[in-house]
């Protein structure tokens, strides 16, 4: 039986056959959308959505182009609320905050969330999302048109454990607030982000289990701030590409960090 199943494989098969509806689909715990930019994965999702009792995780997109729209994901979402706890999508140009808006509404349980580079998604959608309450991961990377105004919103999503926020538009200003409000975070990655010292130092106040931060090209982010993240004892990888960082900052770190095994120093001046 299976509990794992990528529809780019076995999609056409599935869709013609009724006893692998009847019988399969009511097993399948993870589904995988990665389709190629000809196939339309509409008919295959609104066959399938009524069976998918078990569903609880899905992923859409491979980070290639594809067809996925909002009426498929969302009527997936609606047959299947009482189960999914993750959803995941890579480069989905064609979904917007309608679909957001849906999870935040239906999905109060959801525990994992992405939206990698899908450009519709905005502010708007952020904000819907943050109704998510119970959330564990949360990955906003390079969507290009979210912003402080619709990150704040995020602030007091207390059970996360790993947050991402990979877009320019994206400072202190949001980001220090929700670091403040949970305690549980281990990975912290907020590549290309307008963040700086502020959020080093919330971080370093805040998140006594980290093990995974990320800083890359944040150059905003100097000396004064990253080395206040030697107080997270628990630092296991630092990638801080920047180049307002120096010896300064990162030999504290290291004497500090007992735990460190990956450092990344690319363009460190």
């Amino acid at each position: 039986v299976a509990s794992c199943l990528d529809v780019h494989d076995v999609g056409r098969l599935a869709l013609s056959s009724w006893r692998c509806r009847a019988e399969t689909l009511g097993t399948i715990e993870e589904l995988q959308f990665g389709f190629p930019k000809k196939d339309d994965p509409e008919a295959i999702v609104a066959a399938w959505a009524p069976h998918l009792s078990a569903l609880r995780v899905v992923n859409f997109g491979d980070r290639s182009s594809h067809l996925t729209e909002d009426h498929a994901v969302i009527s997936l979402t609606r047959d299947c609320c009482r189960t999914l706890r993750a959803m995941h999508f890579w480069g989905c140009a064609y979904i917007t905050d309608a679909v957001a808006h849906v999870i935040g509404n239906l999905l109060p349980g959801l525990q994992e969330l992405t939206f990698a580079e899908c450009q519709e998604i905005t502010d708007r959608g952020v904000k819907s999302v943050a109704k998510c309450s119970q959330l564990r991961e949360l990955s906003l990377d390079h969507n290009g048109s979210i912003t402080d105004v619709g990150v704040q919103y995020l602030n007091g999503l207390a059970a996360l454990e790993s947050l991402q926020l990979e877009d320019r538009g994206i400072t202190d200003l949001a980001v220090a607030p929700i670091i403040r409000g949970t305690s549980r975070l281990r990975l912290v990655i907020l590549t290309g982000s307008g963040v700086a010292d502020e959020t080093c130092d919330a971080i370093s106040r805040y998140c006594p289990l980290l093990e995974n931060l990320g800083l890359f090209n944040c150059a905003d982010v100097t000396d004064e701030g990253v080395r206040l993240i030697a107080r997270c004892r628990r630092l296991e990888v630092l990638m801080a590409t920047s180049g307002g960082i120096s010896d300064r900052s990162l030999i504290p770190i290291i004497r500090r960090c007992p735990a460190l095994r990956m450092l990344d120093l690319r363009c460190c001046n």
